[in-house]
């Protein structure tokens, strides 16, 4: 029970015993999962046959707390279960504050806005095995989806918000549970995962917690027999597959005490490495306190993938880095670190909008951004390079237009953007060969080496790195970047914001021209924080645009191809109305498609054909545009997200 617990008795009509904790009658649950109505005979609206009775939150316990209480004695075992049931008293708190709400029309609006709930009601089951019966501690706990409204009807809670906070409730779960230990038993944890939130205890060798993972090592195993497998790992898909595949039965029936004399009889035991232990201590001891230093957190969390993010978002990184001996209530603690390095980029959010509705970012994002502003407005007249006619003659008018105006522009910084077929590296040739006449080396720069491989083939610059390669040689002084340097950066748009700043920083200071190529609809940059090159093909009137496609001859195709990438509004159902009557739409499960699209390519290939595979499956599987950017010279709002002014501008 999390909320006001004396209110939410007197609405559902729990005794003290259910609302402390205590067990609970599964026909009183029963009945209010299968038919809405709580103790008291309190009910709302019937379920129908497609209605949601209910929400499964899981928390479960890191494997090496799991071990330790299995395998130790009852003081151990009874130190972890108090962690863990503090974890989850502390997530739900959590859930309540920022998701326990429904939603109620509003007559004046129209609009249905979000009520909170005085309280959130679950029904926690806890297991003790995984599926293959090793020590796993978790708790399942069932949220009725009918709880009490502030009048004692039964409502609805808003299932959006409660999905979009899950994650960050999983976070504060780890969060208090490595706090209450450490203040137990002076565990030591080793590095958080900043994906799930989760530590081991540092000390329980990786040995002993893979020996005692026997599911981890079926699904693996099941995986690499029966799925290709690429660079050694499954994929999470794979992994999925290979769940559903290998899913056993729950040893549900085996009481606790037979199930500690079965582990701690075991000849796996338990492995403690002390020294790890004690090194883990000296990091954390040797770790700057950053609890009420702002610009030290805001850095800290800025290692957030995102420029822009939700509150949950910035919650899951704080729970993440929080110190295990940080005093007070984690929880609390999160939530006020959250508020105090939050800078908020969208307008509040008003009644009918979700907390998911409001965007924020930290000091160190926008500093990193503003830093970007800052270096693309320079200018310098030898950066013109000699494009002559010549050059041209073999392009088309749009791709000599814009090459020409890139030649000739003073600006150091030169975004171009241009779909795929475009014939983009194409066109850099003659922009090669005006740099060559000033006596200048192109230098063609990509996150792939795929990438520059291609660029390089098609005669795009005179020598080709991935980005990261040339950025470690510059910061070692091995690559000179001056004014006899023009840089192409080719796939610009999955160019992470921190390594496009450090490449316009070398290329600035040096005066060297940097040409940004790429396509702001494509992917952004996978964990890491992007959509730079799309703001300054917004924002920079000498920005160049190329808007016709070549790769394909017929062109009605090149247009159904451009509206299909945009993917907004009459364009993209004409697009997917086009695809659909020549037969170029095509449906079924993963692995059909997969084999489906495989062996067109290579049919095509064989053929030496240059048109594009055009396999498309449903339309949820196509790329959306990519939200929009943090900063913008101008101020507006849309359904893909808030925008705000550059600090600058």
């Amino acid at each position: 029970m999390a909320g006001d617990t004396a209110a939410v008795g007197e609405l559902t009509g729990l005794d003290a015993a259910a609302l402390q904790g205590g067990f609970a009658d599964t026909a009183v649950a029963g009945r209010w999962l299968d038919d809405g109505i709580a103790p008291n005979g309190a009910s709302g609206r019937a379920f129908t046959t497609g209605s949601v009775h209910g929400f499964d939150l899981t928390f479960g316990a890191p494997k090496s707390v799991s071990l330790l209480r299995a395998l130790t004695d009852d003081i151990g075992e009874k130190t972890m279960l108090a962690a863990h049931q503090k974890g989850i008293d502390a997530a739900m708190t959590y859930l309540h504050e920022h998701a326990g709400y429904t939603r109620v029309h509003n007559p004046v609006t129209g609009k249905k806005d979000l009520r909170r709930l005085p309280g959130l009601v679950g029904i926690a089951y806890q297991h003790e095995t995984s599926r293959c019966g090793d020590p796993h501690l978790h708790t399942h706990v069932i949220v009725p989806n009918r709880q009490a409204r502030a009048d004692g009807t039964l409502v609805s809670i808003d299932s959006k918000s409660l999905f979009h906070e899950a994650k960050a409730a999983g976070v504060i779960y780890q969060a208090v549970v490595r706090h209450e230990l450490h203040a137990a038993i002076g565990a030591e944890w080793s590095a958080v995962d900043g994906h799930t939130g989760m530590a081991e205890i540092a000390g329980v060798t990786k040995r002993c917690l893979k020996a005692w993972s026997q599911r981890s090592t079926r699904l693996r195993q099941w995986a690499h027999n029966h799925l290709v497998v690429v660079d050694g790992e499954p994929t999470a898909q794979q992994l999925a597959a290979a769940q559903k595949a290998t899913r056993p039965a729950k040893p549900e029936s085996t009481s606790w005490a037979a199930l500690k004399a079965e582990w701690r009889a075991d000849a796996r035991g338990l492995e403690y490495d002390r020294a790890a232990h004690f090194e883990a201590r000296a990091a954390r001891r040797a770790t700057p306190r950053m609890l009420t230093d702002r610009a030290r957190l805001a850095r800290l969390v800025a290692q957030i993938d995102k420029p822009a993010f939700t509150r949950a978002d910035l919650v899951e990184g704080v729970g993440a880095l929080l110190p295990v001996d940080a005093p007070g209530d984690p929880r609390a603690l999160i939530e006020r670190i959250t508020d105090m390095v939050g800078v908020r980029v969208s307008a509040a959010r008003e009644a009918h909008h979700r907390e998911g509705h409001e965007m924020f970012t930290v000091d160190a994002v926008i500093a990193e951004e503003t830093r970007i502003f800052d270096m693309v407005d320079e200018t310098d007249t030898r950066a013109r390079l000699d494009v002559r006619t010549a050059d041209l003659d073999d392009l088309s008018p749009d791709q000599a237009r814009a090459i020409a105006s890139i030649a000739a522009s003073p600006y150091l910084v030169q975004p171009l953007q241009a779909p795929a077929g475009a014939g983009k590296t194409h066109s850099l040739q003659a922009l090669r060969a005006g740099a060559h006449r000033a006596n200048k080396e192109v230098l063609v720069l990509a996150p792939t080496g795929k990438a520059v491989d291609e660029a390089m083939r098609d005669e795009a610059g005179d020598r080709g790195l991935t980005v990261a390669k040339a950025l470690y040689l510059v910061e070692e002084g091995q690559l000179r970047v001056d004014r006899r340097t023009v840089i192409v950066v080719d796939e610009a748009s999955m160019v992470g914001t921190p390594e496009l700043r450090r490449l316009l920083e070398a290329s600035t200071a040096g005066r060297a021209k940097i040409v940004l190529v790429g396509d702001a609809y494509q992917l952004a940059p996978v964990k890491a924080r992007g959509g730079m090159f799309e703001q300054l093909c917004q924002d920079l009137p000498w920005s160049q645009r190329l808007g016709e496609v070549w790769r394909m001859r017929d062109p009605a195709e090149r247009d159904a191809s451009l509206a299909l990438r945009s993917a907004r509004g009459n364009r993209l159902r004409q697009a997917v109305g086009w695809y659909r009557n020549h037969n170029r739409l095509h449906t079924g499960d993963a692995i059909a498609m997969a084999t489906d699209a495989t062996t067109a390519y290579i049919a095509a290939r064989g053929q030496r054909r240059r048109d594009p595979l055009r396999h498309l499956g449903d339309c949820r599987r196509h790329q959306p545009a990519p939200p929009p950017p943090l900063h913008s010279r101008g101020s507006s709002e849309c359904a893909g997200g808030p925008r705000s002014a550059c600090p600058r501008r």
